[in-house]
């Protein structure tokens, strides 16, 4: 009973006479919203989808790194202009020794913003040492991380299986 209401429904929709457009292309035009509608849900679903990125905790003293952990996050990783003023070099490299990120910071400067009263002052403080985090995107080809002092080599750390996320026999 339903189903011959909608098929009746159906048939007048389609006798009518849209503005002398033929049928076929009505459909068409029916069809194609349709699949743009679906195609822009499989979008929006798949940006909201969570990303990971390798999040580094390292130790830093009078030029010598020593890293304290190393863990797989849930999120999206921050990106950051590669500043060639730096001091310190940080490179994810592949099992093939592939450059697959490079990025340059330095842990011996702090900058710091203070609110006093209504004004904002701030300014920059030289450490010695300290702890710091660094954020690496992940990357499923990445096999290493290295640190580098004015192209020199202080830290290679394995990051291949940090989370367990890829089943890699090296």
């Amino acid at each position: 009973m339903l189903t011959n209401k909608l098929n009746l429904k159906l048939r007048k929709f389609l006798s009518l006479n849209f503005l002398s457009i033929p049928k076929l292309y009505l459909i068409s035009l029916i069809l194609l919203s349709i699949l743009f509608g679906l195609l822009f849900l499989i979008f929006v679903e798949a940006s909201i989808i969570e990303k990971e990125y390798i999040l580094l905790d390292v130790n830093y003293e009078n030029g010598r790194f020593l890293l304290i952990n190393k863990s797989l996050e849930k999120g999206n990783f921050p990106v950051i202009k590669h500043d060639f003023d730096k001091k310190y070099e940080l490179r994810l490299i592949s099992d093939k020794g592939e450059i697959l990120y490079i990025n340059s910071f330095d842990p011996t400067i702090l900058y710091t913003d203070i609110l006093v009263g209504d004004s904002l002052t701030g300014g920059v403080i030289n450490l010695d040492k300290g702890e710091f985090y660094i954020a690496v995107p992940s990357n499923k080809n990445g096999d290493k991380i290295e640190i580098l002092d004015d192209g020199e080599k202080i830290l290679e750390e394995e990051i291949y299986n940090v989370g367990a996320k890829y089943c890699r026999i090296k």
